[in-house]
């Protein structure tokens, strides 16, 4: 796309994954994306940063969700979901879209061992 006011600025509209591929291979020079987006696509990266996070668009919230029936009727919190007694053999099952983010984040609550990502 062009910005008639920003003569010269060549812009391009990627899906999030795109954008910070691009990032690494050095095609594009700034990228726009959310910080959910760039924090699960740049995992592990050191080579890109975000330079600024207040561009106040969108509200983006990871949330951790369980059923409020059966097993999970009292978890109200990650410690109540930690105290169920997962174990290798009996994992938390969990789905996502964001692995890497979640992989951390379980990590950071002492539940690398006894999670199963499907």
């Amino acid at each position: 796309a062009e910005l008639p006011a920003l003569p010269g600025l060549e812009v391009w509209f990627q899906r999030a994954s795109d954008i910070v591929r691009r990032l690494e291979y050095g095609d594009v020079d700034v990228g726009f994306l959310g910080y959910d987006m760039f924090h699960e696509f740049s995992y592990g990266n050191d080579d890109l940063i975000i330079v600024h996070d207040a561009l106040n668009y969108g509200q983006c919230h990871l949330a951790l969700g369980v059923p409020t029936k059966g097993d999970f009727e009292d978890v109200h919190s990650i410690d109540d979901l930690k105290n169920m007694g997962w174990t290798k053999n009996n994992p938390l099952r969990v789905v996502t879209g964001y692995q890497n983010t979640a992989k951390a984040f379980f990590a950071e609550n002492g539940l690398t061992d006894s999670v199963k990502f499907l």
